[in-house]
C-alpha cells in the first residue's frame, strides 16, 4: 500500500461513524467475504480485489455507486456477475450499515462537486486570461536589461567585508537632561489619591 493511501486511510477512520468501524473490525466481514468468493468461484486474486473494494467502500474512499463498475474493473470479470456480487455484498454487508454509507456518499459527492467546481473555475480562468496577463519571462524582464555587477571584479569579496569591519564605528550620542520634579500645584491633599475611611 502506498503512503498516500495509508495516510487517506487514518484521515478517514476518525470520521467513520462507530458502525460501520464495527463492521471493519469485526472477522464476519472476511468469512462472508470469502463465502460470496467461493460462491462465484473467484480466484485467490480476485478474492483479496473484491475485500480491498468493500473495505474502500465502508472507509468511504469509493463511492457505493461505483461498486459494480469498480468491480468489474478490478476483478476483471463481466458486469453481470460484478452485478451479482454487488448485489449479495450489498445485501450482506452493506445493508446493515445503509445510514452511514449514505452519509458518507453525500460527504464524497459533496467534495467531488467542490473539486470539478475548482477544475472548472480554473479552466475558465485560464481561457478569459489575455495574452497581456499571462506572466512569462519576458513580460517580467526588460527586453535589455542593464548590465549589472554587484561585486566589482578587480576587488575580492573577503576584503571588502575585512575593510568594512576593520573601522571603528562611533554613533553620535545624544544627552538627555532629566529636570527637577514638578514642585506640587495643587493644594491640600492627593487629588489621586483614594480616602480613606
Amino acid at each position: 500500500m502506498d503512503e498516500t493511501l495509508q495516510k487517506n486511510i487514518a484521515d478517514q477512520w476518525e470520521i467513520l461513524p462507530d458502525d460501520i468501524k464495527a463492521v471493519l473490525l469485526s472477522p464476519e466481514l472476511e468469512t462472508k467475504l470469502d463465502v460470496v468468493a467461493e460462491k462465484y468461484q473467484l480466484a485467490p486474486e480476485q478474492a483479496v480485489s473484491l475485500k480491498t473494494e468493500v473495505q474502500l467502500v465502508l472507509l468511504g474512499l469509493e463511492h457505493i455507486i461505483d461498486f459494480a463498475k469498480n468491480l468489474t474493473e478490478e476483478l476483471k470479470i463481466q458486469k453481470e456477475q460484478a452485478r451479482a456480487i454487488s448485489q449479495e455484498v450489498g445485501s450482506q454487508i452493506f445493508l446493515g450499515v445503509k445510514e452511514s454509507l449514505k452519509t458518507l456518499g453525500e460527504i464524497i459527492d459533496i467534495l467531488d462537486s467542490a473539486v470539478e467546481d475548482y477544475k472548472k473555475e480554473m479552466a475558465e480562468q485560464k481561457e478569459t486570461q489575455t495574452p497581456t496577463e499571462q506572466i512569462t519571462p519576458e513580460t517580467i524582464l526588460p527586453p535589455n536589461p542593464p548590465d549589472i555587477t554587484l561585486i566589482p571584479e578587480h576587488t575580492e569579496l573577503g576584503t571588502i567585508i575585512d575593510e568594512k569591519l576593520s573601522k571603528i564605528v562611533r554613533t553620535p550620542t545624544e544627552k538627555v537632561v532629566i529636570s527637577e520634579r514638578p514642585a506640587n500645584t495643587y493644594k491640600g491633599n492627593d487629588p489621586y489619591r483614594e480616602p480613606t475611611e
